[in-house]
């Protein structure tokens, strides 16, 4: 039989992480030989939606077979094996609904935006007595949003974002609740909104809002109450968007707290892989700068100089387990990735005679978006302890200038900010099948202050992949508009002493310090 272009026949978790599929059924041999959940076979969907207002809805009948059958879901799950969990899936698994433009525009974002291994369901999960409300607000205000912004309906954006209105006082209300305060339908309602800050807003505060009032209310529950599965996977999806915002707000989070680590996946030590691992070093670097803001506020002594000594033990340290992860890493994923001619949206220099040159000859492919995803991280993390130790030695008159060898550090950052662009070809391909992409705007950020800033070839062409990704061309994430305008890390005498340190250098540092509480 002829299958249907563009459509893959594989499993679920065979189609996530691009491998060839044996497709037997019900369960395919490859991800049984693995010990991996097959997530079983999409059924055809076809949805048309022709723009128009629906009409109020008379009493709804039972949902029957074939409108059923237009509402796409997987029918396998497991509870032994939990992945990430999608807002949308429990809400159209577990609701009786009627098949109206509201189910269309669920059906719509799960399919075109939720999708990779970011956004695996967990099927059968909750049981169905657990309430649902805000979730279910929540991700209707997204859903119609993004269904709106994608088919250029303005009604449907101005509706989505009333619904986002009312939601938001919703959850206000139950943060004023005691009895529901800790509730889970609460904390994954929070989680959902603050996805849709990074989508739909053009406020670059407010995605931070979220993620301080989501941190709050996480430290209220305590570690141990993330044990369950589903809560350990919010919390899993939460922690990287908290630790930035630290970052950016010069804060400690409480991540960086060792029961933190280790308490919530006592029940599932498998999910304590190494993105998790990864994640572990990440949210313990806003602590960097917190130690050098208290340093800088002391008058000069000799305790500001013993205090410079411990926040380069504390680098230094952060550099020891970035080492040490990719050293595992690589042993656990031998030829993850490969090398390939580069495009042709590669940036070019352009000599004085008119000669062009490629800013680099390949470009990466990752076996799956789980290499990809890890090996972005770490390379972006890198970055930013690399880019803290070097700025913070040639500031300060510590004396480790050279202890520290901040010319290697240098040339340590160039390569992993050349790493990260390498690999946005293959990044932009994902987001164009529906997968998120977090992990993506962070080391675009961090490769644009190690490299972009001062080198205007690749500050340009890491804008232009923004600007495409703000129209909609590539994805569609607000975040991509301002993701370059927050202040980066740095302050006026680190970037002077940059200026000197690399003069006649082709890439020059960073100006200003904080990134600011925006």
């Amino acid at each position: 039989m002829v299958g249907i272009g563009g459509r893959s026949k594989a499993c679920d978790n065979c189609r996530r992480r691009r491998v060839k599929c044996d497709q037997t059924r019900p369960e395919c041999h490859k991800c049984l030989r693995l010990r991996l959940t097959c997530g079983g076979y999409p059924d055809l969907t076809v949805i048309q939606f022709d723009g128009r207002r629906a009409g109020k809805p008379s009493q709804p009948d039972p949902v029957s077979a074939d409108e059923a059958a237009l509402i796409p879901f997987n029918s396998t799950s497991s509870h032994e094996s939990l992945s990430l969990f999608t807002a949308g899936d429990e809400f159209l698994l577990n609701s009786e609904v009627q098949l109206h433009p509201e189910h269309i525009f669920i059906s719509f974002t799960r399919s075109r935006l939720l999708q990779g291994p970011d956004s695996t369901n967990i099927t059968g999960v909750l049981p169905r007595i657990v309430d649902r409300n805000l979730v279910q607000k929540s991700f209707l205000a997204l859903a119609t949003t993004y269904f709106g912004m994608e088919h250029k309906e303005k009604s449907l954006v101005q509706r989505g974002m009333q619904q986002y209105g009312h939601t938001l006082e919703d959850v206000h209300n139950a943060l004023s609740d005691p009895s529901r305060r800790t509730s889970f339908d609460l904390l994954q309602s929070i989680t959902i909104m603050g996805f849709f800050e990074f989508l739909v807003s053009e406020n670059e505060h407010g995605w931070i809002n979220h993620c301080l009032g989501l941190e709050r209310l996480i430290n209220l529950r305590g570690p141990a109450s993330f044990t369950n599965g589903p809560e350990l996977i919010v919390l899993e999806n939460a922690r990287p968007a908290i630790a930035c915002a630290a970052l950016l707000l010069h804060r400690s989070t409480v991540f960086s707290k060792s029961e933190w680590k280790t308490m919530p996946w006592i029940l599932y030590p498998e999910r304590k892989n190494c993105m998790q691992s990864l994640i572990d070093i990440l949210v313990d670097c806003p602590e960097l700068f917190v130690m050098r803001d208290r340093i800088i506020a002391m008058s000069v002594s000799d305790d500001q100089a013993s205090s410079y000594r411990e926040l380069f033990r504390k680098t230094t340290d952060l550099l020891n387990q970035l080492d040490q992860w990719i050293l595992t890493w690589n042993q656990l994923n031998p030829d993850c990735y490969h090398e390939t001619v580069p495009s042709n949206t590669t940036p070019v220099f352009t000599s004085s005679e008119g000669r062009q040159t490629p800013a680099w000859t390949t470009t990466i492919e990752y076996d799956t978006s789980i290499h990809a995803n890890n090996l972005t991280l770490y390379n972006a993390t890198f970055i930013l302890v690399l880019k803290f130790t070097y700025q913070t030695a040639l500031s300060t008159d510590s004396g480790l200038t050279d202890q520290l060898q901040v010319s290697e550090l240098y040339t340590k950052m160039l390569a992993a900010a050349l790493m990260v662009c390498r690999s946005v070809d293959y990044h932009l391909r994902l987001m164009r099948s529906g997968a998120s992409s977090f992990f993506l705007w962070f080391s675009l950020r961090m490769a644009y202050d190690a490299l972009g800033r001062s080198n205007p070839v690749i500050g340009a062409w890491i804008r232009n992949v923004l600007q495409e990704v703000h129209n909609g061309n590539v994805g569609r994430w607000a975040i991509a508009r301002y993701l370059l305008d927050i202040p980066p890390p740095g302050n006026e005498a680190t970037s002077q002493a940059e200026s000197q340190q690399n003069a006649g250098s082709p890439v020059l540092w960073l100006e200003g310090d904080k990134w600011a509480d925006s």
